[in-house]
C-alpha cells in the first residue's frame, strides 16, 4: 500500500452559506486527484459530529464518522446535506504487501430514514469492478445500485491495502437516523444539526488520502 499522503482535519466551524457543496468547491480549485480528496475531506472533517472504530484485528480495522447536518440550499427538495466517511482495512500499514492471503471481507451498506437519499460522491482507493462480480480474495470492489435511493450498498475485499467511501446523505428536515453496516460491523447513527453551545472539538484526526 502506498501512501500519498495525510491530511490533518481542522475543528473549525465550517463555511455553509455557499450553495454549491463541498464536493463541487474542491473540484472546482483544480489540481491532481489526491489533492481535491484531501480538500473535500479536510472540509467534511470539519463537521464531524461523531466518530467510531472497529477491528477485528490489528492489521484490520475500520475507522469513520458522521457529520452535522448543514443547510446546503435555502429552496429545494433537500435542503439539508450530512456526510458519512468510511475507512476500512489496514489502516496502520501493517501488511507489507497485497495477497490474497490477506483477504478480509468489507462488504456494507449506509441506510437513511426520513426520506434521505444516500449517493457516493467520494471513493478512496476503491478498485470499482464495474460490470464484473468480485471473486473472493481479488480485493476487487464493487457499488451496487439501489432503486429506492434509500441506501447505498457495495461488495469489498481487503487483500492488505484500504478501501474507503464518502457517503452524501440528502434531508428534507435537519435531523435523520440510519443505519451503517460494513463486514460484522454494524451501528445504527443518528443526523442531527450542531446547536450554538457546542464548542470546537479538541482532536484533529488525520487521514490517509489515496
Amino acid at each position: 500500500m502506498v501512501v500519498l499522503g495525510s491530511i490533518s482535519l481542522a475543528a473549525e466551524k465550517a463555511v455553509t452559506d455557499s450553495k454549491e457543496s463541498i464536493e463541487v468547491n474542491a473540484r472546482k480549485a483544480g489540481g491532481r486527484k489526491t489533492a481535491v480528496k484531501g480538500r473535500i475531506l479536510s472540509e467534511v472533517g470539519k463537521l464531524a459530529d461523531k466518530t467510531f472504530d472497529y477491528a477485528t484485528s490489528a492489521s484490520n480495522k475500520l475507522h469513520g464518522f458522521v457529520t452535522y447536518s448543514i443547510p446546503q440550499e435555502k429552496d429545494g427538495e433537500r435542503p439539508y446535506v450530512a456526510y458519512i466517511y468510511l475507512n476500512w482495512g489496514d489502516l496502520d500499514d501493517l501488511i507489507p504487501r497485497c495477497s490474497s492471503n490477506f483477504y478480509q471481507n468489507w462488504d456494507g451498506q449506509v441506510k437513511v430514514q426520513e426520506a434521505g437519499y444516500c449517493s457516493v460522491v467520494q471513493e478512496f482507493a476503491f478498485d470499482n469492478a464495474g460490470n464484473h462480480e468480485p471473486k473472493v480474495g481479488s480485493g476487487v470492489d464493487k457499488l451496487l445500485k439501489d432503486e429506492t435511493s434509500s441506501q447505498v450498498r457495495w461488495l469489498s475485499g481487503i487483500v492488505g491495502a484500504t478501501d474507503g467511501l464518502l457517503v452524501k446523505i440528502a434531508m428534507q428536515k435537519p435531523e435523520a437516523r440510519g443505519e451503517i453496516k460494513a463486514g460484522t460491523f454494524s451501528i445504527p447513527f443518528e443526523i442531527r444539526p450542531k446547536t450554538d453551545s457546542e464548542g470546537k472539538k479538541d482532536k484533529n484526526p488525520e487521514f490517509n488520502i489515496q
